[in-house]
């Protein structure tokens, strides 16, 4: 309902700038007549029906297009601030103050050129200032920012009846880079995991096409896929409790017609963020395209039990091996252990030594020998 009204309001607004127009399109077709004709006369009544006539019509026009100008400035207003997340504070600052003073120094210009006359050409001289210098002392504050921190970042002390600036103890800490989640490690359900336990650090944004994938999935014939995406979808709502305003759907702004893994790459590089992913090839793509890549199933491999030769342990075999003396069974992290002996033990726990560790590209491989029969 909110919504709604705001945008009814917008719409309004538009209207009256519309009206706005007319009359400002009135007075500059007059002030080009009296600058041709200075003895030109209108008569009040004339030139009243003619603010009327004109302000209306471009108000009706305004208000015909007010849906699509309202809609393209919410897109820009969403532009902008997209924009504006992805400078760190330190940048934005002197970016912000480098470009008021550009400002203030077009403003005492252009005092110049609106005392000698007023005409188009001063005028447009004046915007010209006014755009050229802003520009220009944003891109100086925003490029010497490094430089300006030390300077504004101390603070003040009283020292001898005089004011002292003295400098900061410990430098600002830089910007944490949002962490941006495919549907793969939604899919997976072990995100979630690590961000309740503080280990994923910054704001959380998923891709608005990847909440809409996991939908689909949801309501998909395949009852593994379907399972997959309920879970998805209720780690969305997790996501949303547990970081509230650090989490966010990303609006996509690409081409819908273009791969999901295209447009998830596309969209980290504009935000500046980490991928956060359990599929192989969309991490190597990431790698290649220089994103920083945060691999689930690498930091589940990383927490695995760091088991050496010699070292003994208790597992449960579960199946026969393919040797004919070999039973499996499997470490709480589901590492497969091979064990020489344990054929006629399925289903029973044994100790084990270690006789060897394996790393594969599918993981990790124990070998192992009974140490003794349960």
């Amino acid at each position: 309902m909110r919504s709604k009204r705001l945008k009814q309001v917008m719409r309004a607004l538009v209207t009256v700038l519309g009206a706005g127009i007319g009359a400002a399109l009135v007075a500059a077709v007059l002030s080009v007549a009296r600058l041709a004709n200075p003895d030109i006369q209108v008569e009040v009544g004339t030139l009243a029906l003619a603010y009327v006539f004109v302000c209306l019509a471009c108000a009706a026009l305004m208000f015909l297009f007010s849906e699509r100008i309202v809609a393209w400035l919410a897109g820009l207003g969403n532009a902008v601030l997209r924009w504006v997340d992805a400078i760190p504070a330190r940048k934005l600052v002197p970016a912000v103050a480098g470009m008021m003073l550009g400002f203030v120094a077009a403003a005492l210009l252009s005092v110049i050129f609106a005392g000698t006359s007023r005409s188009i050409f001063s005028v447009t001289v004046i915007l010209i200032l006014y755009i050229a210098l802003g520009v220009l002392g944003y891109t100086i504050g925003y490029r010497r920012s490094d430089d300006i921190s030390p300077y504004v970042g101390g603070r003040v002390r009283v020292k001898g009846g005089k004011l002292r600036r003295s400098k900061a103890k410990h430098t600002a800490a830089p910007a944490i880079p949002a962490k941006l989640l495919d549907t793969s490690c939604l899919m997976d359900g072990r995100i979630l995991d690590v961000v309740e336990n503080g280990f994923l650090e910054g704001n959380i944004a998923v891709p608005d096409f990847t909440a809409e994938e996991l939908r689909r999935a949801g309501e998909a014939a395949d009852p593994v896929r379907r399972t997959k995406g309920k879970r998805g979808l209720e780690i969305l709502e997790r996501l949303k409790e547990i970081r509230g305003d650090g989490f966010r759907i990303e609006p996509s702004d690409g081409d819908p017609s273009d791969e999901n893994d295209v447009r998830f790459l596309r969209m980290a590089h504009r935000m500046g963020a980490s991928v956060v992913t359990c599929d192989y090839s969309l991490g190597r793509a990431a790698r290649i395209s220089d994103l920083r890549v945060l691999s689930v199933d690498a930091l589940a491999g990383a927490l695995r039990p760091a088991l050496v030769a010699g070292e003994t342990v208790s597992l449960a075999i579960v199946k026969e091996g393919k040797e004919p003396s070999q039973g499996v069974g499997y470490l709480p992290d589901g590492t497969m252990v091979v064990v020489d002996g344990a054929r006629n033990h399925v289903g029973e726990s044994v100790s084990i030594k270690v006789k060897s560790v394996l790393q594969t590209s599918a993981g990790r491989m124990i070998f192992g020998e009974m140490t003794r029969e349960p």
